[in-house]
């Protein structure tokens, strides 16, 4: 079987929308048989890639190898970070369709390349910041008030 990175993006945003720590179930719900299997292939290489977590049960039947309680690592948080841009993920795919046979963590590097793209502005002049962070993706101050209450770092 061959991976299929739509499948890994698709898996881990599912997984990181669902409110509590799901199953494979609402992974394959309404899903043929094949796509289940194609579904339940792709979790074992994202828990084998440390993108996610979760709890393996083996048993008899069609859901041999079922996974509970799925959560996404940090490592699986930071690429569907990176790939979660619908622009930026067709770009990627792009990028790596022009080559064949591209490990994972080449992908990874060219959609960060590509978020790093939309997000930065680099203006043609000499100046000493010949680069900026653009505001239109900038969050904006108005629009989340300080409550006071925000975490601090602090040193010691």
């Amino acid at each position: 079987m061959k991976r299929d990175m739509d499948f890994v993006r698709d898996i881990l945003g599912k997984i990181s929308a669902a409110a509590d720590k799901p199953d494979q179930g609402i992974l394959v719900e309404g899903k043929s048989e094949e796509d289940a299997e194609i579904i339940y292939y792709h979790v074992e290489l994202l828990a084998q890639a440390n993108l996610l977590t979760g709890r393996r049960s083996s048993t008899i039947g069609p859901q041999r190898n079922k996974w509970t309680k799925l959560d996404l690592t940090w490592e699986g948080h930071d690429f569907l970070d990176s790939v979660r841009d619908p622009d930026v993920w067709q770009k990627t795919k792009a990028r790596v369709a022009a080559t064949t046979g591209v490990a994972f963590s080449v992908i990874v590097e060219i959609a960060k390349g590509e978020l790093k793209k939309k997000n930065w502005v680099c203006h043609e002049s000499a100046s000493a910041r010949p680069c900026s962070y653009s505001e239109s993706t900038r969050p904006s101050a108005a629009a989340k008030p300080s409550t006071g209450s925000e975490p601090r770092l602090t040193t010691w």
